[in-house]
């Protein structure tokens, strides 16, 4: 049998080439013993196989697949809405016939009332299911609607009309939902999503990030990144996850928050969603939805309080993924590394480490028994207070120590940071993500009698240090400092008003507007003294 680095090559040299597809099928079933992945890998090649001899052999594997006992790979309804959308909508559509599976798949499309043209083009399709509304349904009506009019036996991707679909998306995106058996929601990379999602690359067209998408489409190992919720831009859902744990919440009104709603409930039904970072779906982005950007902004607020409630926690402190802290760590030849995250939250940083060092050992605290919960389906995320709990962890074990805002939440900062120091390696470092209570939007705030930062913070907060106080805090707790980076934000710049008052308020105190109030955050790289 071919090595997997072999296949994998052999593949990105002749993408359309059925040989690469059979082979991988061959590692899936023998080498990973997963009868559903070799399964897809079979159609696949079936797909491109213009050899009736090959295309015989192909479909009897298929049929072995099938009397496996533990297959259970479903067809695909793709779900669409559309909405005075035309051209999109058509191109959506042809780049699915184009560049999915024949057969694998059915396309189910509910016209909320467009006036564009678009019902009659769908109105002569005879490949889809269609239901013509005579309102704007919401988002997540829609999408229900179409869901009652699919197969029920099929699983269930949610596309938006202004996405093209490339090459081979469709399959590494299934590829990806029957890796395990508890994954039920997979999630492409897109040139136009939350930073979460996005794929690399600056590319200024869409001829050249679907040209990029070749890159993207190649087999691997290691594509799959935990997450707490996808956008529901191009969602796949399992068939059974969904049977289980019922329709989008249709309270979400114009598309916002349905998706990071579906997601918790999917977490609290013990399924875990990935990122598949070897599938990409191009989306021209929320077209409709920002043509009223009062209406869109209004909306966002509404339905991340009913998310806050319907949860019981302001799930937004927890959400963070500090990719600037990721960016930093070095590990071995091997990709071995050990990180301690202290208030890691949903461990959304613990996953990123993990998906770009699989041989890492990652934990992760957490006091927030409701954060822990969800987050335990992340990462190794455990329910511990530094301050309070004997942690188990063995005396100088890890390479990392990460600390991220949590420095605010201590009772005794000073001490807790010493607690942790004595779990750090004598080569190791600690990581210290510090938000700037300085800078400019702050200030801006506290004059215009409104503080966000403040109010949209839990209440657990005990002080707000500035980097001047986190470096004294820090070299009294037995740490040496080695570096600041500075993460600066662009806001005077956006905000030219509010730039000409900080330099008056400056000139009347004989304060230079600088540094302090141009960084968003600071992180502190420190070693033990």
């Amino acid at each position: 049998m071919m090595k997997f680095e072999e296949i994998r090559d052999k593949i990105k040299d002749y993408p359309y080439s059925f040989g690469g597809y059979k082979d991988l099928g061959e590692f899936y079933r023998e080498k990973k013993d997963n009868v559903n992945q070799a399964y897809l890998c079979y159609e696949q090649a079936y797909d491109l196989c213009e050899d009736p001899e090959a295309g015989t052999e192909l479909q009897r594997l298929m049929q072995e697949c099938r009397q496996d006992s533990r297959f259970c790979v479903n067809s695909v309804s793709i779900v669409i809405l559309s909405y005075n959308s035309r051209d999109m909508m058509i191109d959506c559509l042809q780049s699915i016939r184009n560049n999915c599976v024949l057969g694998s798949y059915e396309v189910v499309i509910v016209d909320n009332d467009s006036k564009d043209g678009i019902r009659e083009y769908l109105l002569n399709q005879k490949d889809i299911v269609l239901q013509l509304n005579n309102h704007n349904t919401s988002f997540a009506e829609g999408c229900n609607q179409g869901i009652r009019l699919s197969n029920p036996e099929n699983d269930i991707l949610l596309l938006n009309n202004d996405t093209i679909v490339p090459p081979f998306a469709l399959f590494y995106m299934r590829l990806a939902l029957y890796d395990s058996e508890d994954i039920a929601a997979v999630g492409p990379t897109s040139n136009a999503v939350l930073i979460s999602q996005l794929a690399p690359g600056s590319f200024s067209s869409k001829e050249q990030w679907l040209e990029n998408a070749k890159n993207v489409h190649i087999p691997s190992l290691h594509a799959l990144e935990n997450k707490v919720w996808l956008v529901g831009f191009s969602l796949l859902i399992k068939r059974k996850a969904w049977d289980l744990t019922g329709n989008l919440d249709e309270r979400f009104v114009r598309g916002l928050y349905e998706d990071t709603d579906y997601g918790f409930r999917l977490n609290t039904n013990g399924y875990r969603s990935v990122l598949c970072h070897n599938a990409f779906i191009y989306h021209y982005g929320s077209v409709s939805m920002k043509k009223d950007p009062v209406a869109y902004n209004q909306s966002l607020k509404d339905n991340e309080e009913r998310l806050n409630q319907k949860l019981g926690i302001r799930f937004n402190r927890y959400m963070s993924c500090h990719t600037e802290l990721v960016d930093m760590l070095k590990s071995t030849a091997e990709g071995k590394i050990s990180v301690l995250e202290v208030g890691c939250g949903f461990g959304l940083t613990l996953s990123k480490i993990e998906y770009r060092y699989p041989n890492a050992y990652t934990v992760g605290i957490e006091t927030d028994k409701s954060a822990v919960r969800i987050g335990s389906r992340v990462a190794n995320v455990i329910c511990a207070d530094i301050e309070r709990d004997a942690l188990s962890f063995e005396k100088e074990s890890f390479d990392y120590i990460l600390c991220s805002n949590a420095i605010n939440y201590f009772n005794d900062a000073r001490k807790a940071m010493g607690i942790i120091k004595k779990y750090l390696k004598p080569s190791g470092t600690l990581l210290v993500l510090q938000p700037n209570p300085m800078n400019a939007e702050n200030v801006i705030g506290i004059l215009s009698g409104k503080f966000e930062t403040i109010e949209r913070m839990e209440k657990g907060v005990k002080h707000l240090y500035t980097v001047k106080e986190t470096i004294q805090l820090l070299s009294e707790a037995g740490w040496q400092p080695c570096s600041i980076l500075k993460m600066v934000t662009e806001y005077m710049e956006h905000h030219p008003k509010e730039k000409s008052l900080l330099e008056a308020i400056g000139t009347m105190q004989g304060v230079t507007i600088g540094d302090d109030f141009r960084v968003q955050s600071y992180i502190i790289s420190c070693s033990r003294r």
